[in-house]
């Protein structure tokens, strides 16, 4: 992408000291719709959501001379069909006229252009015009190109030849055909279709978004497809994408405006105050660190460009390591059908705590839990991505194996990812693995937060979650629940239960229930605050796991499951 080169506003500031230039490269959405039903494409699928469908020339004016400073290349293409709006070839020679070094885009699928279209275009000082060939007849054309007119396209590119050539027109044309399985073997065959003087062809990666059930009928297995990791991509800093409304987005990729984050709207507000946004900040923060804001770019990018459904091995071939997540649980009994179970080996607090105890740093419970979660996380570990709901700071993922995607999520401002554990803002079945430690209870509808992440797990994705029993109010956000172990099998019903137990004892339950004042207040007396820490630290120190014990008196609840494939 160009590299920005904006002049105006164009110190370090921002979130961090991060710096703000302003964008030379533009995507601009001028028709938020589309005559086709392309299957892996919001505007085929007509979902879509915007103010104003259509962008006016006197809107597009507006913008243009907000931009006009600092744009050295506008794309009039995002979402939908440019060609549709009837202000299209008005907005194309404003550009021209004004700043004739401006590069400008359109790319059209064309199944409804005529030669009238094809002179009107060459003519307008468009720069590049692409031109959507995907297939070598009808029959291959429509499996994608759904409704689409396939001799209709040949018929405008000929004609956009013709033009080009009558006219000395120095647009460029360029037939592009998407790297697809009914296409990936005709590569040969539809470039010849394509052979006419004064056009060019490429063979495009396909950029799959979204919509996996339809994917893998296009995806050509062992094909690239192009997905770009979070700290490659540039686009919040060196590009700005408009929709046909004036709302700003991410990027060019994004369907829809993203729900917590504003980004602002360029028909209200300067290009030079759009770039310093906060939002706009926070997000570019967020790639550069290596995590997704929104849901948007958990399904567009994350990870380099790869083969999203691999071609079989041949049999000489050696199949490659597969990283994978802890052992299966394979030696579980294939049901819990009643009562509690315990861990596999009895858990005794690591020496490291007993300073911390002394100290008052750590309660009772929570560092048996600590226990319990080192010893359980790593089950959710594995090449995909960890999200902790409701986390407050990184200190579980520092329990995390080293090199796993962790992402910390809460509903407040400053947290990685804002989600809403009632209404998590992720696909069905695209979340490899929940956890969540002492936050379940701060949630009122806590059946719909469970509720959430069944629907949001993958078939296989796994979720542990610590909450309280007898345990003490810690409120701010306030407490709402207390769990036993039946209540979490009821709110877990469909999904697999691989553990679930209680943690606690009698000795612990009553060191937690004095942890709070007097014994731990500043201004109690030092041996009786003493007194406690040695008390809290002898029944922590000493605890081991009893399954009569965790079932009657548990401060805490543990439970690890898995969705069913």
């Amino acid at each position: 992408m160009a590299a920005s080169t904006g002049t105006r506003n164009h110190a370090d500031g921002g979130l961090g000291g991060m710096d703000h230039p302003i964008p030379t490269e533009y995507y601009i959405e001028v028709f938020a719709g589309c005559n086709l039903r392309c299957p892996l494409c919001y505007a085929g699928r007509r979902q879509l959501r915007r103010t104003s469908n259509v962008l006016s020339l006197a809107d597009f004016t507006r913008i243009h001379d907000n931009i006009r400073p600092y744009a050295k290349s506008i794309v009039l293409t995002m979402w939908g069909e440019p060609t549709l709006n009837p202000d299209l070839l008005g907005m194309i020679r404003l550009v021209a006229e004004r700043e004739p070094a401006c590069l400008t885009t359109v790319a059209t699928n064309a199944s409804a252009l005529t030669r009238e279209d094809a002179w009107a275009i060459c003519r307008s000082g468009l720069t590049n015009l692409l031109i959507s060939l995907d297939g070598h007849d009808q029959e291959s054309y429509a499996r994608y190109r759904v409704g689409g007119n396939f001799q209709r396209v040949l018929d405008f590119l000929r004609h956009c030849a013709e033009a080009k050539a009558a006219m000395g027109s120095p647009i460029n044309l360029v037939a592009q055909c998407l790297q697809m399985a009914h296409t990936i073997h005709k590569r040969n065959e539809i470039a010849a279709l394509a052979a006419l003087p004064g056009v060019s062809f490429s063979f495009k990666s396909l950029y799959v978004t979204s919509f996996p059930e339809e994917a893998e009928r296009f995806v050509a297995p062992g094909v690239e497809v192009q997905r770009r990791s979070y700290q490659e991509c540039a686009s919040l800093r060196d590009v700005l994408s408009v929709h046909s409304d004036g709302n700003v987005v991410p990027c060019c990729l994004f369907p829809n405006k993203p729900e917590k984050f504003d980004l602002g709207n360029i028909l209200e507000t300067p290009v030079e105050e759009l770039v310093r946004l906060p939002d706009r900040l926070r997000m570019r923060a967020l790639l550069a660190s290596g995590f997704g804001p929104v849901n948007d770019c958990r399904l567009n990018c994350g990870e380099p460009t790869r083969s999203l459904f691999p071609a079989p091995a041949q049999p000489e071939e050696t199949q490659p390591v597969k990283v994978e997540a802890r052992a299966v649980f394979d030696a579980d009994p294939p049901e819990l059908l009643a009562g509690e179970t315990r861990p596999r080996e009895p858990y005794r607090l690591p020496p490291s705590y007993l300073g911390e105890l002394l100290r008052d740093g750590v309660t009772p419970i929570r560092a048996i839990s600590d226990v319990a979660i080192r010893d359980l996380l790593p089950y959710l570990c594995g090449p995909g991505t960890l999200y902790e709901l409701g986390a407050g700071s990184d200190y579980y993922r520092r329990m995390a194996p080293a090199g796993q995607r962790y992402v910390l999520t809460n509903i407040s401002p400053g947290a990685e990812l804002r989600l809403d554990m009632t209404a998590l803002d992720l696909p069905d079945g695209s979340a490899d693995a929940f956890f969540s430690a002492f936050a379940l209870e701060h949630i009122l509808d806590h059946r719909k937060a469970f509720s959430e992440m069944h629907r949001a797990l993958k078939p296989g994705g796994r979720m542990l979650a610590v909450v309280p029993f007898l345990y003490y109010y810690h409120g701010a956000p306030d407490d709402y629940v207390r769990f036993t172990t039946s209540y979490m099998r009821e709110l877990l019903a469909g999904m697999r239960v691989r553990r679930l137990f209680g943690l606690g004892t009698r000795a612990l339950l009553v060191a937690e229930m004095f942890h709070e004042k007097p014994f731990t207040e500043q201004n109690s007396p030092p041996p009786l605050r003493l007194l406690y820490r040695l008390f809290a630290t002898f029944c922590t120190a000493t605890y081991v796991a009893r399954p009569r014990w965790d079932k009657v008196f548990p401060s805490a609840v543990v439970a690890l499951a898995e969705k069913p494939v």
